[in-house]
This record gives structure tokens, C-alpha cells and sequence, in this order.
């Protein structure tokens, strides 16, 4: 069985948790200086939620692989507020010795305000040594991001290590009185490898945000940050009707303000957040089958720390099992119709009395059923209605739904 008949099978598997999109090109933005993630913003039924609007894995796999590929996903989150998972690659080669790429990409929730649109010039130095420069231009030239990368590739390995650097020009084309204090600017430098062969694909990288100092006149505050992750992605097709799927992902975010003068109002305020998020999924069944199965386990734990030392941990643990029916077919391909049951067993540990209680029930339960549509070229579209199997009026709640699409050009 070819794999492009699995990769076209498998657009409709695999939800995913809230993992960074592209790592590589994320870092400190303005964003990020406005709110701290606290524990009384996720609540018990947040993670059950997310895991049924995130993109798949095997999405993952198509947008690192293709030269030219756009997925967006939009699904509620709640009545004031909605996810946003958008991407968009274009690469196309300029001279024998030189490519071109933008990428685009959108990750917006309650925990990740990312909105970045990267160009990227390659040039090939010798076979299997590239180097990158990309570069992030803005409306408000104080951030202006820019950055370099060395890519080796040698026998089906990709490597890339990069250096960044984020609002490289805030200190002499700044239109705000906020700057950097010197020596803690904010850069980033990290590296990601690939593997892309015929029974296995795998992704995996780390990042390191230098620590920085924010003087911010403007709101009367001095703002702290600093981030380290790792993270791993692979594909295994194992046998002829089945495939494994993994994803792994461990953060830790300080995030901090203290006083800027001594007529701030500023409540100084520390919080550092340590993320685990992993997932192992299984796909029984293949492509031209009128009913295929799926099932997974996610971890999520996240733990807080604040700037006295005391600790408070949420932890969810969520197994899922899904079945995709085959629908309508199409001289594109089939439909498929795809029901999904998922559980969360949620739970605090640690200083209790840090954040208020988000734990709505000890265990959240929810159903998502969804129609696939196929289109030309590999295109998706995918609508989901989601609902809430604990609460019945008499019957299950809706509580929202999602939308998710995907092209190749």
C-alpha cells in the first residue's frame, strides 16, 4: 500500500494536544508581555476541549514535507473565544543555488498568542549544507525579527540549527518609550531534525529563549521572560493496516513583572509555567475500508510555580476512541464521517490555595462526530460538532464545534 494513499487516509486522524506550532520561528512578543497564564485560566474541561479542535500529527507531517500547503483550523472555546490554528507554507526555487519561502502561521488560545509571517532565502553552499536568513518585517518596525539557520541534510536526515533575534530594532526605531535592558534582548537558538522515509517519519528539536529584561515606562513596569522546550513527533507505519502516532512536548515559561520607578502601582508578580504534553495514538484499518478504528491515550500536566516557591499542579489524563466511516465517494476520493468519545480524569496537587478551583467534575466526557469532505488536489474539509456527554437537557449539550481545512498547491 502506497503512502501517499495513508497520508491522504490519515488527514481525518490523530487530534492532537495544544503543541507549539513550528517552534523554530516562536519567541517573545508583545503578546506575551500583556498577561500571565495563571492557574484559574484553565479550567477541568479546557485540555478536553482543545484536544478535539487541534490539528493532527499527520497534518504536521504534510506542511513540513510539502513545498506549498495550507490547513486552518477555527473551533470555540468558549461564547468569547475561539482557537486558531492557521498555517501557510510557499516555497519555490529561484536559481539552481536558491529558494524562496514564506510561511505564515496563526496560534491563538489561552495559552499561546503567536501570529508570525517569516521570509526565508536558501542558498545551497555545497550539496547537503544550506544557509538560511529570515526575517520577520512589521507595520511598527520595533519588531522586526531576523534570523539565521545552517541546514545540513545527509542520507534522509534533515538538520537545522538556528539563531534569532526579536525585535532586533525596538532600541533605535522605536515608536513606544519600552526597551531592553543590555545584555538580556530578547534572541533564540535551537535546532530541529527530520526524518522522512518510507515506514517513518519523525520531528524533533529543542529551543532556548535568552532570559530578558523589559523596561516598560509606558505601564510603569519592568517584564521578565525566558522559555526552554523540547519536543518530539514521529509516524510509524508498523504494518500493512496500521499505524502508530506520537507526540511529545515539554515547556517551561517564566513569565515575571516587577516595579518600574517608585510611584508604580505595579503588584509585583512571578509565575513559572512547566508544561508535559504527550500523546500515543493507534490506527487500525486501511484506506479503501468502509470502517476503520482508533485509539489514544494524552497526559497533559502543567505546574505553576510562583515567585514565593509554592506550587500548584493540574493533571489530565485522557484516553479516546474513534471510528471514520466511509461516506460519499468523489473522483477525488471518499468522504469519511468520523465519530470521536473522549474521557479527562482531571486533578490538582500542590498548593491549592494558589488558584481558585477549575474543577468543574472529576471527570469531563466528551463526544465529537464530524463530515469530511474531499476535494481536488488533496483538499479537506473537515466540520465538527462537539457535546457534552455530562450534561443532558435531555440530551447531550452542544458545546461548539470546529471547522478544519486543508490544500496543496
Amino acid at each position: 500500500m502506497s503512502f501517499l494513499r495513508w497520508t491522504i487516509f490519515a488527514l481525518f486522524s490523530w487530534p492532537a494536544a495544544a503543541f507549539d506550532i513550528l517552534p523554530e520561528y516562536q519567541g517573545l512578543n508583545e503578546a506575551d508581555a500583556q498577561k500571565f497564564e495563571r492557574p484559574e485560566d484553565l479550567d477541568s474541561e479546557y485540555q478536553i476541549i482543545v484536544n478535539g479542535f487541534a490539528p493532527s500529527l499527520e497534518w504536521e507531517r504534510t506542511f513540513q514535507t510539502k513545498p506549498k500547503v495550507l490547513d486552518l483550523t477555527v473551533g470555540s472555546l468558549s461564547n468569547k473565544l475561539f482557537l486558531i490554528y492557521n498555517r501557510l507554507k510557499l516555497q519555490t526555487q529561484l536559481l539552481d543555488s536558491l529558494d524562496f519561502q514564506f510561511t505564515s502561521f496563526h496560534q491563538r488560545d489561552r495559552e499561546m498568542d503567536q501570529n508570525r509571517n517569516i521570509l526565508e532565502l536558501s542558498w545551497r553552499l555545497v550539496p547537503g549544507l544550506r544557509l538560511n536568513l529570515y526575517g520577520e518585517p512589521s507595520l511598527y518596525k520595533r519588531e522586526n525579527d531576523m534570523g539565521v539557520a545552517l541546514l545540513v541534510q545527509h542520507e534522509g536526515f534533515n538538520h537545522r540549527l538556528y539563531y534569532t533575534m526579536h525585535d532586533l530594532t525596538r532600541a533605535d526605531h522605536n515608536d513606544m518609550q519600552d526597551r531592553f535592558e543590555s545584555g538580556h534582548d530578547p534572541y533564540s537558538v535551537g535546532y530541529t531534525g527530520m526524518l522522512d522515509s518510507q515506514r517513518l517519519w519523525a520531528r524533533w528539536g529543542g529551543r532556548y529563549d535568552q532570559p530578558v529584561r523589559w523596561q516598560r515606562p509606558q505601564e510603569q513596569r519592568l517584564f521578565l521572560y525566558n522559555k526552554k522546550l523540547l519536543f518530539v513527533d514521529a509516524i510509524l507505519q508498523n504494518e500493512e493496516r496500521g499505524r502508530w502516532g506520537l507526540r511529545a512536548q515539554w515547556d517551561d515559561t517564566f513569565e515575571g513583572q516587577e516595579k518600574d520607578g517608585q510611584a508604580s502601582a505595579v503588584v509585583p508578580e512571578s509565575w513559572r509555567l512547566q508544561r508535559l504534553q504527550t500523546r500515543l495514538s493507534y490506527l487500525h484499518g486501511a484506506p479503501e475500508d468502509v470502517i476503520t478504528y482508533e485509539g489514544a491515550f494524552t497526559h497533559v500536566q502543567r505546574q505553576w510555580t510562583d515567585h514565593g516557591a509554592r506550587r500548584l499542579s493540574h493533571f489530565n489524563d485522557m484516553p479516546s476512541v474513534a471510528v471514520n466511516w466511509r461516506g460519499l465517494r468523489r473522483a477525488q476520493g471518499f468522504d469519511h464521517i468520523r465519530a470521536e468519545y473522549e474521557v479527562a480524569w482531571f486533578g490538582r496537587g500542590g498548593d491549592l490555595s494558589l488558584g481558585a478551583d477549575q474543577k468543574r467534575r472529576p471527570m469531563e466526557q466528551r463526544l465529537q462526530t464530524a463530515y469530511e469532505f474531499a476535494f481536488n488536489n488533496g483538499a479537506r474539509l473537515s466540520l465538527a460538532f462537539n457535546f457534552d456527554m455530562d450534561e443532558w437537557t435531555p440530551v447531550p449539550t452542544f458545546e461548539g464545534g470546529n471547522g478544519m481545512f486543508r490544500a496543496e498547491f
